[in-house]
């Protein structure tokens, strides 16, 4: 066994590729994004802008 997949196996990312990683990174950059957005609607909402 390598030191390479022991480093990978106590950070828990064995088997998953780099790919893999950058996926899941923009889902939750995705969501993140959808989040403020809601965010931002309530407190135009609020001001009477209306946005949508």
């Amino acid at each position: 066994m390598s030191l390479y997949s022991l480093l990978q196996e106590a950070m828990g990312t064995k088997g998953q590729s780099t790919l893999e990683k950058r996926i899941e990174s923009r889902i939750v950059a995705v969501k993140n994004i959808s989040t403020l957005k809601d965010v931002l609607a309530e407190k135009w909402e609020k001001l009477g802008l209306g946005f949508t």
